[in-house]
């Protein structure tokens, strides 16, 4: 819960250690906006840029909360000169406290029912308190709303854009994978976050994400790019990424304890997982949908695990006899291209095939389809494999197997005697090809002759 809640004091106190102070008279606005700055960003450009952006925003119903870290007279001017002397600022007095402590005593001396975080070296679009606090009253079920944001350097340049999930259903379990969203960026409900127990004050670390995981379910945000939020070069503490780290995986480990560990409703898991193991390849977007309909401890693990393999199998480094091969249908094609073949099918419709398909551009000619005596019908890569029968006098052919070159030669013959131009891959030589066969399959060499 929140505790240590300051008391209410009477406008114009001046006792030194007044926590709140407010101006005399205060209509309750729509939204507080909450402003955590220390002393020593109070010059920056930044923390100018950042006022600059508030006080220019399209939407002008809100007082701004600034929270500072030792709250003095001289604090208190040189941010009211920033903001221009703006009559909607409010501050909040936190000496030597961490911002989870700060933000608490924000919220609950707010007077608005939804409040707006912002970072002091941050930057808020015009017209982002407009839209938030649009979709606020429209979608009264959530509870937190983030928006799209970029990411910026330290002098302004944007690095990258980045989209959190729109829908609450798919940001609930994304949460559950890492913090989705730019904490500077969201409009809050007061009381649902303060009913969840505000942050957690014994957090100086990724209380954002801590209180995001708490109220998963009801936390969304807009696609649209709102926020810019400055990425920080250097950093005077360098055990901060590291003890940010620990927290974050210690809210993370908490909302996976959470989850249903139920396993009756796990068909769709148990299906990608088969095909993974069986082909090396999934569908995970089927696992996502099904996190998203309803979030589950055995779905989760299903989901890591397969995004673990399929990203192990783009690292992987490409063998020696994947090498190789490439380089022979790349010399191969580019033969047959000097001897006027305009276009090659291949013939056999298996792994070699897709591994083929897989990098088109080693051929020299174009791929016109695939033809196979057993598999007509099915689909290999971009082609729905045909029956050898439609090849033509004068159509070139290229087997394509590795271990059974040879066999497919020999069932080339009909297409060969009717003019088809029939090209090994692997043997330079009808002899070679022979020698192939006898060597891996003597009865059947045995029986031809």
């Amino acid at each position: 819960m929140i505790a240590g809640k300051p008391r209410p004091l009477e406008s114009g106190c001046c006792e030194a250690d007044c926590p709140i102070i407010r101006p005399m008279v205060r209509t309750r606005p729509a939204l507080s906006v909450l402003l955590p700055i220390r002393p020593a960003r109070l010059d920056s450009a930044h923390f100018r840029e950042a006022a600059e952006s508030i006080r220019q925003q399209t939407f002008a119903d809100f007082e701004i909360i600034v929270i500072l870290d030792g709250t003095s007279d001289d604090a208190i001017s040189r941010v009211t000169d920033v903001f221009g002397g703006d009559h909607r600022l409010r501050f909040v007095d936190e000496p030597r406290s961490n911002i989870s402590v700060g933000l608490n005593r924000g919220l609950e001396t707010a007077l608005a029912p939804l409040c707006a975080r912002m970072d002091a070296d941050d930057v808020s679009e015009p017209h982002r308190f407009e839209t938030q606090v649009a979709f606020m009253r429209q979608h009264p079920e959530i509870a937190v709303l983030g928006s799209a944001f970029a990411r910026i350097d330290e002098a302004g340049a944007k690095l990258e854009t980045v989209r959190p999930p729109t829908d609450p259903r798919e940001m609930q379990w994304k949460l559950l994978l890492g913090n989705q969203i730019a904490h500077g960026s969201v409009v809050m409900r007061r009381d649902e976050v303060i009913a969840a127990g505000g942050y957690d004050e014994s957090q100086d670390r990724a209380q954002d994400y801590d209180l995001w995981l708490r109220m998963a379910g009801s936390v969304a945000a807009v696609n649209e790019v709102l926020y810019r939020y400055r990425a920080r070069t250097t950093d005077r503490h360098p055990r901060r990424t590291h003890d940010q780290a620990l927290v974050a995986a210690r809210s993370m480990r908490q909302a996976w304890a959470r989850l249903s560990a139920d396993t009756t409703e796990n068909e769709t898991a148990e299906r990608i997982l088969a095909e993974l193991l069986a082909t090396g390849r999934c569908d995970l977007g089927r696992l996502e949908a099904a996190m998203t309909e309803r979030p589950n401890a055995t779905e989760l693990i299903a989901l890591l695990f397969a995004r673990a393999e399929a990203s192990s199998v783009r690292a992987a480094p490409e063998s020696a006899f994947a090498r190789a091969r490439r380089a022979l249908i790349r010399e191969r094609t580019e033969r047959l291209g000097e001897m006027g073949c305009g276009g090659i099918w291949l013939w056999g419709a298996g792994r070699h095939t897709e591994a083929l398909l897989a990098n088109p551009e080693d051929f020299a000619v174009p791929v016109l389809g695939v033809v196979d005596d057993f598999t007509a019908g099915s689909r290999v890569g971009v082609f729905d494999v045909v029956h050898p029968g439609v090849l033509a006098a004068g159509d070139d052919v290229l087997l394509s197997s590795d271990w059974a070159e040879g066999v497919l030669w020999e069932a080339s013959a009909a297409a060969r005697a009717r003019g088809v131009r029939v090209h090994r891959l692997y043997a330079d030589s009808e002899d070679e090809a022979a020698i192939t066969v006898a060597r891996r399959f003597p009865a059947r060499v045995r029986r031809v002759v």
